[in-house]
């Protein structure tokens, strides 16, 4: 679908843009000279829309490097590229389990290793 809306986005800015520069031109180029004021900025924005319609997970950093950078054929392809992406798998862990102290370490009778080697009052945790 994004092909369509950029093969028909694409001639309508040209021809718009084409009957803007016509001085005193005929009727269709009244009508259609003021349309690149619509077409222009569409066509500017396609990858934020193209996100946008996608859901894409990144849509306000896209825009943003849209509107910044679209300005540069590089910028707007990224964010071209970046809009048309499929989001990666996401993979999460599982939450670690507290951690039991080893038998070894504690003293039968006396509680843990850390109370049974400081037998002075100032020395508690």
């Amino acid at each position: 679908m994004f092909v369509v809306r950029l093969l028909v986005l694409l001639p309508l800015a040209v021809f718009c843009f084409a009957m803007s520069t016509i001085p005193n031109g005929n009727v269709i180029a009244q009508v259609f000279g003021p349309l690149v004021f619509v077409v222009a900025p569409v066509l500017y924005f396609l990858p934020t829309i193209e996100a946008a319609l996608r859901k894409h997970g990144n849509l306000p950093a896209l825009a943003a490097l849209n509107l910044l950078l679209g300005w540069t054929v590089v910028g707007w392809v990224g964010a071209l590229v970046w809009a048309l992406a499929r989001p990666g798998k996401v993979v999460t862990q599982a939450p670690e389990q507290p951690v039991a102290e080893p038998s070894w370490m504690s003293s039968p009778g006396k509680g843990s290793w850390r109370q049974a080697r400081c037998r002075s009052p100032w020395c508690r945790e």
